[in-house]
């Protein structure tokens, strides 16, 4: 998210005590210095890497300003990212990522997190099996990612052929008709129908 959106942003149950979001109207000049530069510190910090975090909401626990993002990334694959091009997975994991800042901005204008943890912190937070459960809103751009089959499926170490979406949802559920959430259906569905036209 580029902007946060006060309104429609709750903090799960299991959020660390003590921790607040901070909404637009109430930040200081060092909280959007803090959220202009976050991209730019994080994408120094982790370019490369899985679950890149997207920042939510300006958050403060004890006095120290916080970062609050949210990460998405698939169980069983390396390196926590949604597709690897070598298998799929059917678990969608959604956490929350807290960055926390010094209590005062510094000198030099540089807004540099000085730790950082990950915990339960949104609502929408949680592990999903995107063939068995209902999805939070905004999850199925996630799942896309997932099941991302632009070369024909995922390919196995030394496999030549691939490891079709069709194959693999009839090896985790039988039939698209069984997937739970309307929206996964649907993709799912859509990307099964184009590989059979791409046989032909």
């Amino acid at each position: 998210m580029s902007e946060p959106n006060d309104s429609t942003i709750a903090l799960n149950e299991d959020a660390p005590d003590g921790l607040t979001i901070v909404p637009k109207s109430e930040w200081t000049e060092y909280d959007q210095l803090i959220w202009d530069q976050f991209d730019d510190l994080i994408d120094g910090m982790l370019r490369g890497c899985g679950a890149y975090p997207e920042k939510v909401a300006i958050g403060r626990k004890g006095g120290d300003p916080l970062l609050l993002a949210q990460v998405h990334y698939a169980d069983g694959l390396d390196d926590m990212v949604l597709h690897d091009g070598l298998t799929y997975s059917r678990k969608l994991v959604v956490e929350g990522q807290v960055f926390v800042y010094l209590k005062e901005k510094p000198v030099d204008g540089v807004a540099c997190n000085s730790d950082w943890y990950s915990c339960t912190l949104f609502e929408d937070d949680g592990e999903f099996d995107i063939f068995k459960d209902i999805l939070p809103k905004g999850h199925i751009d996630s799942v896309e990612v997932m099941l991302e089959d632009d070369d024909g499926g995922v390919y196995g170490e030394g496999e030549d052929e691939p490891f079709t979406i069709a194959q693999f949802v009839k090896q985790e559920v039988g039939d698209p008709s069984e997937i739970v959430d309307r929206d996964v259906r649907q993709l799912v569905k859509g990307k099964i129908a184009a590989e059979r036209k791409n046989r032909k």
